[in-house]
């Protein structure tokens, strides 16, 4: 599995004399996806503060990152539009024929995910959840549950980099996904804000 992760909105990391920090819960969060799964940065960050990241969260030194044009444009014809699909799905295409391990599932968390992005999701061949973090409380425990619920309805195995995790509760999974058998994507929901 791709964990497609974005920085802002979703992280909410402190920078403090260029040293980039999470909290403790957070960084567990982050931790916990990276043993389930491939992070892969999705951010407009610089790669310099991605990498310092990175470090900070012990993530592997060959953690993949999409490529976004600095600074990304929202169309004013379409004010809908999610930014960083079209270059998120060029990457995508290209893990497909570089076959890339463990891009057989992919897991998007944003804060900014629109409807063009459900609707790309929804044609794609492969397993997509979609998670949208309200952007002032960022990636919970709950996500993290839901992503972990999603990963077993889908069948998708462990990448070969993780190693088996004890159960632990990650907060209250009560919410159940959306059927993946028909589409084969779900979306956690969210109010819709007006971005």
């Amino acid at each position: 599995m791709l964990v497609l992760l974005d920085v802002d909105g979703v992280l909410n990391p402190a920078i403090q004399l260029d040293r980039v920090t999470l909290d403790v819960g957070r960084s567990r969060l982050v931790q916990d996806l990276a043993l389930i799964g491939r992070i892969v940065w999705a951010t407009t960050w610089e790669t310099s503060k991605t990498l310092a990241l990175g470090r900070e969260l012990n993530l592997p030194v060959d953690t993949l990152s999409i490529a976004f044009p600095c600074p990304i444009h929202l169309n004013p014809h379409n004010p809908a539009a999610s930014p960083k699909l079209h270059w998120v799905t060029r990457w995508l295409a290209r893990t497909i024929e570089e076959e890339v391990p463990n891009s057989t599932v992919v897991v998007w968390i944003d804060d900014h995910l629109r409807a063009d992005v459900t609707e790309w999701a929804t044609a794609e061949p492969r397993p997509i959840l979609l998670v949208t973090p309200d952007a002032s409380e960022g990636l919970t425990a709950n996500h993290v549950a839901k992503i972990t619920q999603f990963l077993s309805e889908v069948g998708a195995s462990r990448p070969a980099h993780s190693s088996p995790t004890q159960a632990t509760s990650l907060g209250d999974t009560n919410d159940s996904l959306p059927a993946t058998t028909s589409s084969r994507i779900a979306r956690e929901a969210r109010p819709e804000r007006g971005h």
